[in-house]
């Protein structure tokens, strides 16, 4: 029983931990969505465990064998998961990631000028007026990805560069991710006004004034 309840908490807090790198690494690197899938996993694997240890401190109760070890692992699942609430969510770790590498190893000033080059781009004839909307296949017909390092940044087998590149209201919005898992990237304002901390959006973190990081 002891050991039973010692290897349960154990999986439960790597896994717990692992998701938390896993998608920081993501968001930093933006190498593979198969992190998502790989995440998908631990949290099963987690629950899984967690559900074990459950079942173990039971066990331990009825056969009065193990009980206060049995309980301390116990207790010691349910503090972690009573710490979750107030710790960033493993899904936000992604901006995390992603606000470390722009504002560290990326040039602020490439992506601003990126801002002021999508905009000169036209509108197509597809987008919603006052919006303007270019998906991967759009992007790949334009200059763009040549003169941005940013815009090679690999995030899927066979697909490189962001999901989409978004601007409204002087707002350029460059977006990575995939429709089933959710979308991360960053926002840069054309003129260089300062962008708000929107609560409209998920978890937006600041790079600079005008560059925020942000997700949905």
């Amino acid at each position: 029983m002891k050991r039973l309840a010692s290897i349960s908490l154990a999986v439960t807090v790597f896994c717990w931990a692992a998701r938390y790198v896993l998608l920081y690494r993501l968001g930093y690197e933006e190498d593979s969505l198969l992190a998502w899938r790989a995440e998908d996993l631990l949290s099963l694997l987690g629950l899984v465990f967690a559900l074990v240890l459950v079942v173990t401190w039971i066990l331990a109760l009825i056969r009065k064998r193990d009980r206060v070890w049995t309980t301390a692992m116990l207790f010691g699942n349910l503090l972690l998961m009573a710490l979750l609430p107030i710790l960033p969510s493993a899904d936000e770790m992604v901006l995390y990631g992603l606000q470390e590498r722009l504002s560290h190893e990326q040039n602020l000033d490439e992506l601003r000028g990126f801002a002021k080059d999508f905009d000169q781009l036209p509108a197509l004839s597809e987008n919603d007026p006052g919006t303007k909307l270019y998906v991967r296949d759009d992007l790949a017909k334009t200059d763009l990805s040549t003169r941005y390092s940013f815009l090679s940044w690999a995030n899927g087998p066979g697909i490189t560069g962001p999901a989409y590149v978004s601007e409204s209201d002087g707002v350029v919005k460059v977006m990575w991710g995939a429709v089933d898992e959710g979308h991360w990237g960053f926002c840069v304002s054309t003129n260089g006004q300062k962008l708000d901390l929107s609560p409209r959006q998920d978890t937006p973190l600041r790079v600079s004034d005008d560059i925020i990081v942000v997700g949905n």
